[in-house]
């Protein structure tokens, strides 16, 4: 329980009121960070399965990118700046007349729309507008408190940026899904055709064709699965940024990956100075003072979360002679600011080893699933050599071109989930929303 004795009874209740506002800002932002997190659809791995191309896929890539028509957008309120909202059309266009929606943009766009992000700033700008006539003590303490959820502000928009990354990425994985399954039933009508074709000679079939139809009704419902996981997705990315993209006819960036070398004593120092979370504590705690500290300290309980100073009562001949003196509170505000200071910057380095060694683990299995597919390449290319020798053994070689399949389909899996983990290392290092919002490379490694 923190008391305000050493405040005026209006300057107590001011303060009070403000403590209120700045705990449910920060309620909002929590309970959204949390509801981000626990988006499925956004943030998990789909299962890579086989499947046949839905009818609208079928089409010509090349004729669908050219016939492109322009973003559809929700409507804007008025004041928002139209300017600001034509980064997706201005960046993401491809130098030929085809559309790509780019990653970074669509992370930017989610970061500017990001509701918790919007309220910490709202509140900002109240705190400020409501103690800009007071004493300069108050003044001072109302910028700070500002200060800090400004800082806020911009951690969340780190979060938004990461949250649809993953589901912009999730998604490109899928349409990379979607080609390895039109090749699948592909194989499967070949391989019907040739078994047909040995019926007619009136030879012994050495493949049971009703195992075909059971491969064709699998393929059907791994379709429908794969047709609903890519409806989530891309509805979640059109609220995360309120655009309605056309995903049908537009492009994405590949899922590719590059092994990286990672520098992680480089990237804990870049964390430290990137962590818009950490740093907002860090402002707090370079404007205690004796003036500040009563008023700061009685909102950074409700702020951080991390304190609960008492503040001293004045006795009766200390409120008559108006004498004030703060200098034990503003010790203890400051020792208890810098603890806190000290526990996150831990909590940083140790989150950001954690990514950076996910993230080499991540490189390793991609590199073990694409030797599995290489092995899987040379049986399919040796039973097809002895086929074409008259020595075919169709039994073998519809197992092995439906395992290989399966190989790349893991494959894909594998650099989906190094994709996830490069986007969670960049998100511990701090920053990602400005990256992206820039034009930079949002996955920093090395210096």
């Amino acid at each position: 329980m923190l008391y305000l004795s050493n405040l005026s009874s209006s300057r107590q209740n001011k303060w009070r009121s403000l403590a209120t506002t700045i705990a449910v800002a920060l309620g909002c932002f929590t309970a959204a960070s949390i509801s981000a997190q626990e988006i499925p659809h956004a943030t998990e791995v789909a299962p890579l399965v086989l499947s046949e191309m839905p009818a609208d896929r079928n089409a010509n890539d090349h004729a669908l990118l050219a016939s492109l028509p322009p973003v559809k957008r929700v409507e804007r309120p008025a004041g928002n700046s139209v300017e600001a909202r034509e980064i997706d059309s201005a960046v993401n266009a491809a130098p030929s007349a085809n559309y790509l929606i780019g990653s970074r943009n669509v992370a930017c766009q989610a970061a500017r729309e990001w509701m918790a992000a919007k309220q910490l700033r709202q509140q900002a700008q109240a705190v400020q507008e409501l103690y800009s006539e007071s004493d300069d003590c108050t003044r001072q303490a109302a910028n700070a408190i500002a200060v800090f959820l400004q800082q806020q502000a911009e951690h969340q928009q780190d979060v938004a940026a990461a949250v649809a990354l993953r589901a912009y990425y999730a998604h490109a994985g899928i349409s990379e899904q979607f080609e390895l399954l039109k090749k699948s039933v592909v194989a499967l009508e070949t391989q019907r055709e040739r078994q047909a074709a040995i019926l007619q000679k009136g030879i012994a079939l050495a493949v049971d064709l009703t195992s075909l139809d059971r491969e064709s009704i699998a393929l059907q419902l791994q379709r429908l699965q794969l047709e609903n996981r890519d409806r989530q997705l891309t509805e979640t990315i059109n609220e995360l940024t309120h655009v309605q993209y056309d995903w049908k006819s537009s492009a994405v960036e590949p899922l590719e990956t590059r092994t990286q070398l990672i520098d992680i004593a480089y990237l804990k120092q870049f964390a430290i100075t990137h962590r818009h979370d950490l740093l907002a504590i860090r402002c707090l705690s370079s404007e205690i003072n004796n003036g500040t500290a009563p008023i700061l300290a009685s909102v950074v309980n409700s702020a951080t979360g991390m304190l609960n100073l008492p503040l001293p009562k004045k006795c009766f001949v200390d409120r008559l002679l108006g004498r004030t003196d703060n200098t034990v509170l503003t010790q203890n505000l400051k020792e208890a600011v810098a603890l806190a200071v000290e526990t996150q910057t831990r909590a940083i380095h140790r989150e950001v080893s954690e990514k950076a060694v996910s993230l080499e683990l991540a490189y390793q299995r991609i590199e073990l699933a694409q030797e599995t597919t290489e092995t899987w390449e040379k049986r399919v290319a040796q039973l097809e050599r002895l086929e074409a020798l008259g020595d075919g053994r169709p039994a073998d070689l519809t197992a092995a071109q439906t395992s290989l399949l399966g190989s790349r389909s893991v494959e894909i899996e594998r650099r989906l989930e190094a994709k996830l983990a490069e986007i969670a290392l960049a998100e511990a290092c701090g920053g990602l929303c400005y990256r992206c919002c820039n034009g930079h490379a949002w996955l920093i490694t090395t210096p």
